[in-house]
């Protein structure tokens, strides 16, 4: 009896913990093919699951809810097999209906549709194997397979949304103050100690620092600057960080005649000092060394405002360029535009911060095309660089009006490189592809890379097993709480 006794202490030690978390801002829909903002994805990355996903810390495709998969010879027609033995929330098992329903739905109502229009059919072949064919050969696609939207349902619906397959479903949810999740009982994968996650929304920044410190959360992502010091100085939280997918970069207007010289531009980016990122934005930035992130630490090009001098004055230029730098109005780009201007300065380049305030000002001044250098942000859509590289070059932002490089020459010979990329189905030979469009973007210098953004989470130091993936989603299923 005694035995039985210290055995039910150990497991109620183990298992059956709830996890508090402090979550910036309350989802929008709990239905993945609609997901528009962070805070829906981050949930429904813990309730529904994908045909594949990508790999935290690189960009290795893994198998989720197919075990394998193969493609035709053209690159057209892709089957995928499968896993056995996965139940959705409700019970029911996965078959390749649910599939077939998903990808259609997917295509007829989501925002995320236009990840699929290069779609042609998706069909059923048995009840474990699924066929996609595809308008032309795109060899990205199982990347695409690997986003939020792309997520399997079950056709009818529970209480709060569709029913998944992930290792959490939705209990409640009180609209306005928190969110409860239960651990799946028919997860088929690996999970932590974790039976409840209790999400708490758009908590005031007083009450966030003082339930952390009296352990009513366990973590949260929606700390402030100012507090993180303080966290952290307790001994009690440690920061879990990561960088995401992204780009925050210096695009200019070719429409400039200063910026339409190449000198102008190739002095502006050694004038761009990273460090500068770092005391402005402190976790929640990570500097760019290049465009494209993962593949080399190394940097394509370093600060060195003395040759930015000798440059302008070589091209007789000094003190007669004049520029405007346009971004949204936020203290943290004043904080790091500064410097930068005043560099410039010292570099014979006057150079005026335009903070705007709202997107129809920007959208304005892009219109009107009075700008030398604007702010722009890209957020990668899936996980495989041609999703930034083939934005970079889009002829549309011209007709758009829109700040891009597309005006530039050599931009098309670029775009057929991309093209080509869409055949090579060898990573490592695409990656290549992708580097050398990379060069020749920093080579032509007609963006400054400026910063990654991160996904940070403050934790209590009794919490293990959090990961985040490449996309900036926070994966909760094996997370330990001691």
């Amino acid at each position: 009896m005694r035995r039985i006794f210290i055995c039910c202490l150990l497991v109620g030690g183990i298992f059956g913990r709830t996890l508090y978390f402090g979550v910036r801002r309350e989802p929008v829909s709990m239905d993945p093919m609609r997901q528009r903002e962070n805070s829906s994805s981050l949930v429904a990355y813990n309730v529904f699951e994908t045909l594949v996903g990508v790999e935290p810390g690189s960009l290795r495709i893994v198998p989720r809810l197919a075990i394998k998969w193969k493609r035709s010879r053209d690159g057209k027609t892709w089957i995928f097999y499968l896993r056995p033995g996965v139940k959705f929330q409700n019970g029911e098992p996965l078959t390749s209906r649910e599939v077939v329903y998903s990808f259609k739905r997917l295509v007829k109502t989501s925002p995320g549709k236009h990840l699929l229009t290069l779609l042609k059919e998706v069909k059923a072949q048995g009840k474990d194997r699924v066929v996609f064919v595809l308008r032309r050969e795109f060899s990205p696609f199982l990347y695409v397979l690997s986003v939020i939207h792309t997520s399997i349902v079950y056709p009818s619906r529970g209480k709060y949304g569709p029913w998944g397959t992930g290792p959490y479903y939705i209990s409640l949810w009180e609209r306005g103050r928190r969110m409860i999740l239960k651990k799946n009982p028919y997860y088929w994968g690996k999970m932590g100690n974790i039976d409840r996650v209790v999400m708490l929304f758009s908590l005031p920044t007083e009450t966030v620092y003082s339930f952390l410190l009296r352990e009513k959360l366990d973590l949260t992502n929606g700390i402030s600057l100012s507090e993180v010091e303080a966290l952290r100085n307790s001994g009690r939280f440690y920061l879990h960080s990561s960088p995401v997918l992204s780009l925050e970069y210096l695009v200019f207007n070719p429409g400039d005649k200063w910026v339409q010289r190449a000198f102008v531009r190739e002095a502006l980016s050694y004038l761009w000092n990273r460090r500068w990122v770092v005391l402005s934005f402190s976790n929640y930035r990570e500097p760019a060394c290049r465009i494209l992130p993962l593949f080399s630490s190394r940097c394509l090009w370093s600060y060195n405002p003395g040759r930015a001098a000798e440059i302008v004055k070589k091209n007789g230029a000094y003190g007669r360029v004049k520029l405007n730098l346009v971004y949204p109005d936020d203290p943290l780009y004043t904080k790091i535009f500064l410097p930068f201007a005043n560099e410039a300065g010292k570099a014979g380049i006057k150079m005026k911060l335009v903070a705007v305030g709202d997107e129809d000002g920007m959208e304005k001044i892009y219109r009107s095309g009075t700008y030398s250098l604007s702010l722009c942000t890209w957020r990668w859509v899936y996980p495989d660089p041609y999703n930034l590289l083939s934005f970079l070059l889009s002829d549309r932002m011209r007709s758009s009006k829109y700040p891009g490089i597309s005006s530039f020459s050599g931009v098309s010979s670029l775009r057929r490189t991309l093209k080509w990329a869409l055949r090579i189905y060898s990573s490592r030979r695409r990656n290549e592809l992708y580097r050398e469009v990379e060069r020749s973007i920093f080579e032509g210098k007609w963006i400054i890379p400026l910063a990654y953004l991160k996904e940070s989470l403050f934790v209590n130091r009794k919490i293990s097993g959090i990961e985040i993936n490449p996309l900036g989603l926070v994966d909760l299923s094996r997370v330990y709480k001691k």
